[in-house]
């Protein structure tokens, strides 16, 4: 809550735990006044007592929801709940699951198999090569490490007060990884400073100073405006910045420096394609078998790869957790959807709720009387708030645009009424920004051709239902960028009206020119659909 770098460093660190309803939709459950306070906890109780007894209450509360319920009136009667999973970092993790809680030591460090530092040293990394942890053979190992008084077994330290829980197993897998700590906090700046390391040291094809130069000047639009990647450190050549900066400086390298790659081509370099590939996939929202399949032959190629090519530059443990992400997101759907960060929002509320009162006595009591006042506030209209937010636009008319506008609504008659429908150029829907000149992804035809639509006008019905007048562009992925090439039609531009919660992909994405590459226009993925 202060200055972690000043004088009463760790005096005031608290540990905060939430909780959201998994029957929410996605867009109302990544909101931050839908996470609920379960807990806050100052950091030296938590070491004092041990989770036991800081989740004691908690727990007795999630018994009784999963025996009794709760009663929510005549209309609904009773509804009985249960843990679905229990977010966190990875040392947050392994601490609520009993596990230990070195990650370099010689033993076991993984929470999903029996994986070791020793054998990631000879080259046995996949997660295939380990036995898969289970409730069974967990259970066996606390029960070896209360008989014969070890300090762990197989990385076990103690039985999970949560496996008490009947309809939870931290096992089962209960303890879904956080894609920011390992990708963006780990893996990917980690290996992009090997990449561009060996691309400034070795081939000489650009320097630190024109990557800052570039990330400087790239005219960002949109929502990424908001979040330009950090300057790279020119003397160690490592990546700063928290974690969706990070993922931006992936998505867009290649408009970074793609003019001075002469040799595409070359091994390492192509690990950076690789790379985006894999977090395109692991960041998706919705998700195919196969895409689950095709996932894990990324994974595999890229760790194996990076093995190869960097034979003195060890793995680390995120590296392996990656390996289990194919079987973790068949297990627990969408990892997009479990990490963190989101939760880690809530952190600013209580931030700026203590600096303001401007003392420090029983911060844990201060903070969560001024959030549950906050919650009720919420709370006194509609517990969700509207999906559709626009304050602004005009009464819209067919008959003031042209036939190509007016062929597109011909599906569409109800529109003909008078004063029901608005235009506008920006709104949000579900939480997601939509603006005219974006791009959205609209369908895939039987031949897999993946077609995308600039967003020309945006309507509103009835103050409800959402539809985009799009004029629709083929695209065609680009392999030697790594990036998705917008096609310019060869006759006249089509354009089509649809609901916008019918679209491929809602989110909204912005299309840049390589100079390299003539005219054309390209899009840097954020995930694969």
């Amino acid at each position: 809550m202060v200055n972690p770098l000043g004088s009463a460093r760790g005096k005031h660190k608290v540990l905060g735990v939430y909780y959201t309803l998994g029957n929410l939709l996605p867009a109302v459950r990544s909101r931050i006044d839908t996470r609920q306070l379960l807990i806050l906890c100052t950091d030296k109780n938590l070491r004092k007592f041990g989770p036991e007894i800081i989740f004691k209450d908690l727990i007795q509360d999630l018994k009784s929801l999963e025996t009794e319920g709760v009663d929510l009136g005549i209309n609904f009667g009773s509804r009985k709940g249960a843990v679905v999973s229990i977010l966190g970092d990875n040392l947050g993790s392994h601490t609520i699951g009993g596990f230990v809680e070195n990650f370099s030591g010689p033993g076991h460090f993984c929470c999903y198999c029996l994986a070791t530092n020793d054998a990631m040293a000879h080259g046995m990394f996949l997660s295939t090569a380990f036995e898969r942890r289970t409730p069974e053979n967990y259970d066996a190992a606390v029960l070896n490490v209360c008989h014969n008084a070890l300090t762990n077994y197989q990385g076990v330290k103690k039985r999970s007060i949560f496996n008490t829980l009947q309809h939870y197993h931290v096992c089962l897998p209960g303890l879904p990884p956080c894609l920011g700590h390992d990708l963006f906090e780990g893996v990917v700046p980690y290996d992009l400073s090997l990449f561009l390391g060996y691309s400034f040291n070795v081939k000489k094809w650009f320097s630190f100073q024109f990557l800052n130069s570039k990330i400087g000047l790239f005219p960002f639009r949109g929502l990424e405006a908001a979040d330009r990647p950090a300057m790279v450190n020119a003397l160690t050549g490592k990546m700063v910045g928290y974690a969706v900066q990070v993922w931006n400086l992936l998505r867009f390298l290649p408009f970074f420096i793609d003019a001075r790659i002469d040799d595409t081509g070359d091994s390492i370099w192509q690990l950076v394609p690789l790379l985006r590939r894999l977090v395109e996939f692991v960041c998706s929202p919705v998700v195919s078998r196969e895409i689950i399949v095709e996932m894990q032959d990324v994974v595999e190629e890229y760790l194996e790869g990076r093995v190869r090519l960097f034979p003195k530059e060890k793995l680390k443990p995120k590296h392996h957790f990656l390996s289990h992400y194919s079987f973790l997101t068949m297990m627990c759907g969408p990892l997009i959807r479990l990490w963190t960060l989101r939760f880690e929002s809530k952190h600013s509320y209580f931030k700026n709720c203590l600096r303001s009162a401007k003392h420090f006595k029983n911060v844990t009591l201060t903070m969560s009387h001024k959030h549950q006042l906050l919650q009720a506030m919420y709370s006194a209209g509609s517990l969700f708030r509207m999906s559709l937010i626009n304050d602004s636009g005009s009464t819209f008319h067919a008959a003031l645009y042209g036939k190509q506008i007016q062929r597109s609504l011909a599906s569409h008659p109800h529109w003909l009424e008078s004063g029901k429908t608005r235009m506008c150029d920006a709104l949000f829907v579900d939480g997601m920004q939509c603006k005219t000149s974006s791009f959205v992804f609209m369908h895939r035809d039987d031949k897999d051709r993946l077609f995308c639509g600039e967003i020309v006008m945006l309507l509103v019905y009835d103050n409800f239902s959402v539809y985009a007048i799009c004029n629709v562009k083929e695209t065609s992925f680009a392999h030697d960028v790594g990036l998705l090439e917008v096609l310019d039609a060869e006759c006249d531009p089509v354009y089509r009206c649809l609901l916008v919660k019918d679209l491929l992909d809602l989110h909204p994405y912005v299309a840049y020119r390589l100079t390299t590459l003539g005219c054309a226009k390209y899009i840097a993925m954020r995930h694969a659909f």
